[in-house]
């Protein structure tokens, strides 16, 4: 791939070379974010891709259409492909309640991702340990500080999705020098932790478990999670399974829970994630990383984008399931539409186009009902979670979740989020990663939290 080359010459023009190249791809990336920024584009955007994905979906449900058409003449065909759909539904639901309560054991083929040779990764040094989760191994990194905090911590860092422990590169000597611990997680599917090549057996439950055994396993009580993206719902979805006290704070940046309002997120917003949800609908698992980072992070180097990529290396392009089905986990749509679920005519449209292809619907519903019964709980002032405090923050140039951060921040009680002013921690100058672009902002964030603990 172009932007990832290096050549091994250490010479002048090689260094002019790539500096005119980053300064190029910096100044492109930077006027298409801006453009990129308008409702209007962003609507045409959608026009543009939605006949593409219309087609890619025709043709992968092409096989299934041609065999079940004729099923829809009668009404014993209409029922057998609804049962169809029904059990279809009814398996993967169990699949996922196991997973989440630690009850599944993994069977389908697993990779396990090469370790870099020291130096290899850019930026990276540590070495990962390993827990067995439902039969598969989670990579965590256990870095402890040379010397103790006065009122020392153990930082649990969780990253989103496109990612993995490396986005916290920057901020983890910071919290070292103050005297802290860190446990960086790899969720299954990410960074060093193993593939699982089979779609089925992968679920945002099975990542909710992950996050679970970490803390009541690897990580001292009163710890402070620090969730970026999806490890914002990671975090969530794995409170209720967390022994009480083991978390004190969590520190939520450009990160979200499931929408619960269904007019908070702007249509702005919602159009940028429909177009990124088509893409992938389009690409699949082909869908390149760099291009990805480099529009949620126009100013990163070529180092970094070698580094994010760097466990995908000489994988198959399945290895990257996991995000692929956690791009198509998307929550933004509105409660109502989880509630066609149940009607005839939906499931026997599944039926027809074939159950497995409305799987990323029905786990978004999944996620929406887990969130309602979690924040109800944690609104309760004898909540069982233990947690006192709660940071929301967001970049000020956020045009990917920024919406879905404030909804987040009027979900949690005001009892976790009194510090700060009870509002959002705008990071000045961020987009969507501010660990990559303002680490120095986020530092002093958390060691305010750590503070007021």
């Amino acid at each position: 791939m172009f932007i990832l080359y290096r050549s091994k010459r250490n010479h002048r023009l090689r260094d002019t070379i790539w500096y005119l190249i980053d300064g190029l791809q910096f100044s492109f990336f930077t006027i298409f974010d801006l453009i990129s920024s308008s409702t209007l584009i962003r609507l045409l955007l959608v026009t543009l891709i939605l006949p593409f994905y219309i087609i890619r979906q025709l043709l992968d449900c092409s096989l299934d259409l041609l065999s079940n058409l004729p099923y829809l003449y009668t009404s014993n065909g209409r029922g057998k492909l609804v049962a169809c759909a029904d059990r279809h539904r009814e398996i993967t639901a169990t699949r996922a309640s196991q997973q989440y309560a630690g009850e599944y054991i993994i069977r389908g083929r697993r990779l396990e991702t090469r370790l870099p040779v020291r130096g290899e990764c850019p930026g990276w040094v540590h070495e990962p340990h390993y827990l067995r989760v439902c039969g598969a191994r989670a990579a965590y990194y256990r870095i402890e500080a040379e010397v103790s905090a006065k009122k020392k911590k153990t930082f649990v860092l969780l990253h989103g999705n496109l990612s993995w422990s490396y986005a916290y590169r920057n901020i983890i000597p910071r919290i070292l020098a103050e005297g802290h611990d860190v446990v960086a997680l790899d969720m299954i599917g990410f960074g060093m932790s193993d593939r699982l090549m089979n779609p089925d057996e992968i679920s945002v439950e099975l990542h909710a478990h992950t996050v679970e055994t970490l803390i009541n396993n690897v990580v001292e009580d009163d710890c402070v999670v620090v969730a970026h993206g999806w490890g914002g719902t990671m975090i969530e979805l794995a409170l209720p399974h967390i022994k009480r006290g083991k978390v004190g704070a969590i520190f939520f940046v450009s990160s979200f829970f499931a929408p619960r309002v269904d007019s908070y997120i702007t249509l702005n917003q919602k159009l940028l994630h429909l177009f990124l949800y088509m893409v992938t609908g389009v690409l699949y698992t082909h869908t390149p990383d760099w291009i990805v980072l480099l529009y949620m992070v126009p100013s990163i180097r070529r180092g970094s984008i070698l580094g994010f990529s760097w466990p995908y290396r000489h994988q198959p392009s399945a290895a990257r399931t996991s995000v692929y089905k956690l791009a198509r986990s998307s929550t933004d749509l509105p409660r109502w539409m989880y509630k066609l679920r149940e009607a005839y005519a939906w499931r026997l449209f599944e039926g027809v186009i074939g159950p497995k292809r409305c799987d990323g619907f029905h786990q978004q519903a999944r996620i929406a009902d887990l969130d309602d019964e979690i924040i109800k709980t944690l609104s309760s002032e004898k909540s069982p979670f233990g947690m006192r405090r709660a940071v929301v923050a967001c970049g000020t140039k956020d045009t990917i979740s920024s919406d879905s951060t404030h909804q987040l921040h009027e979900m949690l009680p005001h009892r976790l989020t009194r510090d700060f002013g009870g509002k959002v921690v705008k990071i000045e100058g961020a987009g969507h990663y501010p660990l990559e672009e303002r680490d120095k902002r986020v530092h002093a964030v958390l060691m305010d939290l750590v503070d007021k603990l």
